[in-house]
């Protein structure tokens, strides 16, 4: 692609993969299962950084992968404020709730001490002659509605609160795969591409062959820069909703992993995109028909 259409592409792309990340996680959690939401955001994301990594190899240029890079860290950014938004809203939430609990628990105990005062009064006026009435039946339904509408309060905050937590999860889940497939896709483009760069049959391939040294260097350089900051946006974000949230996101992220056995089959799908993208990329757009593969080193 020329430097023109780069950056003209180079924001439409993320956007792009934006919204469909969207739009599918919000089918599959309308769906019976919703746990296949993070699974999704990996391979989303595996298949867009890989792309953009070989797609944009043909003309480096800072105005194709600044806008690709500013985005994705926005991307980021909104995501984990969403986390840490709906954890906060479960605490105030199940605050409010212990808060009812509470008070219905104190209004008992006035009611009780309202009872034995009553009582206490009654016994001494009239010790002999006033039968004693503690309570009529219509106090006592009035109370057992009071406490019934208490506990069905009580009931609906946590329910609400349960509601935000899941939110919350799912969310962590969907930025955490998400930062680990662009992570892994970094890692892997920065590994191949030296590695066909100092291959004998670089003469072969349209686009490496145009990569002078300044252009190759700066090639490896957006990758290095690509990986570093992908790594500080996902320590980083990790870090701030360990302080306001007390979640360790890595626990949640291994605990989920293991729990529905996907940790080995995600790292298996991150090599077969990255593996199925690179041949894309070297068919269609970067190798001559006279290239051998048998003759590759």
């Amino acid at each position: 692609m020329s430097t023109a259409s780069q950056a003209l592409f180079s924001p439409i792309w993320p956007l792009a993969k934006i919204g469909l990340k969207e739009l599918a996680s919000r089918l599959i959690c309308s769906g019976r299962n919703p746990d296949a939401a993070p699974l999704l955001m990996f391979v989303f994301d595996s298949v867009s950084a890989m792309s953009a990594s070989f797609l944009f190899l043909g003309s480096i240029e800072i105005t194709s992968v600044l806008p690709m890079i500013s985005i994705d860290i926005i991307e980021n950014l909104v995501l984990s404020i969403r986390v840490i938004y709906n954890i906060q809203k479960y605490k105030d939430l199940k605050f409010k709730a212990s808060k009812s609990s509470v008070y219905n628990e104190h209004q008992q105990k006035i009611r009780t001490m309202e009872i034995k005062i009553e009582l206490l009064e009654k016994q001494m006026c009239e010790p002999v002659y006033t039968p004693i009435v503690l309570q009529s039946d219509t106090d006592i339904e009035a109370d057992d509605d009071e406490d019934v509408e208490y506990a069905e309060k009580v009931e609906l905050l946590e329910g609400e609160a349960l509601v935000c937590m899941n939110q919350a999860l799912r969310l962590l889940l969907n930025f955490l795969a998400s930062e680990g497939s662009e992570i892994m896709s970094s890692f892997w483009a920065l590994v191949m591409i030296p590695c066909f760069n100092m291959s004998q049959n670089k003469k072969f391939m349209y686009t490496f062959d145009v990569l002078s040294k300044a252009n190759f260097e700066k090639a490896i350089l957006f990758c290095v820069v690509d990986l570093v900051l992908e790594m500080l946006t996902f320590i980083s974000m990790a870090i701030i909703i360990r302080i306001t949230c007390d979640i360790n996101v890595f626990r949640v992220l291994f605990g989920f992993a293991r729990l529905r056995k996907i940790h080995r089959p995600m790292l298996a799908i991150c090599c077969c995109i990255t593996i199925a993208a690179f041949s894309f990329f070297m068919k269609h757009y970067g190798i001559d028909p006279r290239f051998k593969w048998d003759e590759f080193n």
